[in-house]
């Protein structure tokens, strides 16, 4: 599931995230999602066993009554990295290791992920969230990787 709008918390709140525009014309070329055993399961039978990973979002308020989920598109093959995220509010840095690497260009991790820098930090960080640690997968809908040390 993408999310449409920001939440109610994020600097954007109520505003599109445009999610879906930018993953249709390749802006948006992976999500981060948590639980990365659960989603490797799931990202392996896609890979192996012809599951389909259907990319959908919210046709209105996530979980609403009658509210129904619209596919923006499906995928046969999909790649993943796990990868650990450290935010210190304090001096605003933010660190970031990718399948066991260092990965310094975290504003290039944000723009793949469809948003700026600062919102990213928000997105994640945002209103005293994750106590500033985050570890989970990034999904990728294409064949592009991080390497670390970028």
């Amino acid at each position: 599931m993408l999310s449409h709008h920001y939440p109610k918390t994020a600097i954007h709140a109520g505003k599109p995230t445009h999610f879906k525009e930018k993953l249709l014309d390749g802006r948006k070329i992976h999500t981060c999602r948590g639980r990365y055993d659960g989603w490797v399961l799931n990202i392996d039978k896609v890979n192996d066993k012809g599951y389909v990973l259907s990319v959908r979002e919210w046709d209105g308020r996530p979980y609403g009554r009658g509210v129904k989920q619209k596919v923006i598109k499906e995928y046969c093959k999909a790649g993943y990295q796990r990868f650990t995220m450290k935010y210190d509010r304090a001096t605003d840095e933010l660190k970031c290791v990718i399948d066991g690497k260092r990965f310094t260009d975290i504003a290039t991790l944000a723009r793949n992920d469809g948003m700026t820098l600062e919102e990213f930090k928000d997105w994640f960080f945002g209103q005293g969230m994750n106590r500033g640690v985050y570890s989970g997968i990034i999904i990728h809908f294409t064949d592009f990787r991080y390497n670390g040390e970028q």
